[in-house]
């Protein structure tokens, strides 16, 4: 349910790349034209998932690295592919690289490398929308019936009759303690011992711990 739902709200991604190695600064030139053919490429990706045009938006970015390094940060261009860009960039990536391993972890006079360029398309979706239901301030105390499940208590496993919900009977607000059992369509939810249910105004279970015995 959740990976259908980050689907149906998820954008369209699409990316192509070209591998550069080179030092830093390359030619401006060089690199535009090659940005503008993997732009190409990118844009018609997303034509052909039915993205319109005024719904996409395309970036470019130049992975970066120390020469001879294995490891490169992604940075993003923001200035333009000219040389007086290109070393601005790669000023960024020096910082970036310092925040993240430590000043330590630079060789002053190092020089950088473009390992990477990199073009990167996204295209606007339609939203599913998820609209909050109406809200109750429903404690339950009992359940309609129980299923027998064997449980650990105190590390013996003992066989007990355990409270069952019905998710479709829970409205928002509503909550109670384990240990119980909530059966739903797709799935049954286990509840245990001094855990508390909250059904949030989505209908969503957030179960945590509580201090009843």
């Amino acid at each position: 349910m959740l990976s259908a739902f980050g689907a149906a709200t998820a954008d369209v991604r699409r990316e192509r790349s070209i591998s550069i190695t080179r030092m830093l600064p390359v030619d401006g030139g060089e690199l535009a034209t090659l940005a503008a053919g993997l732009r190409a490429e990118v844009d018609a990706d997303l034509a052909a998932d039915g993205v319109r045009t005024e719904d996409r938006e395309i970036r470019i970015e130049l992975d970066l690295r120390f020469a001879r390094q294995q490891w490169e940060l992604p940075m993003p261009i923001d200035a333009g592919l000219s040389a007086a860009a290109q070393l601005q960039i790669g000023e960024c990536f020096q910082e970036e690289y310092a925040r993240r391993f430590g000043r330590g972890a630079i060789v002053l006079g190092a020089p950088k490398e473009v390992a990477t360029l990199r073009v990167i398309g996204t295209g606007r979706t339609v939203r599913a929308l998820l609209r909050p239901l109406a809200r109750s301030a429903q404690t339950i105390t009992g359940a309609a019936r129980t299923r027998s499940v064997v449980v650990s208590r105190d590390g013996v496993m003992v066989r007990e009759d355990i409270p069952v919900f019905d998710m479709d009977g829970l409205s928002p607000g509503a909550t109670f303690v384990g240990p119980a059992l909530v059966d739903a369509p797709d799935t049954t939810v286990w509840v245990p011992h001094r855990h508390e249910v909250q059904v949030d105004a989505f209908g969503t279970l957030v179960v945590g711990r509580c201090h009843v015995h």
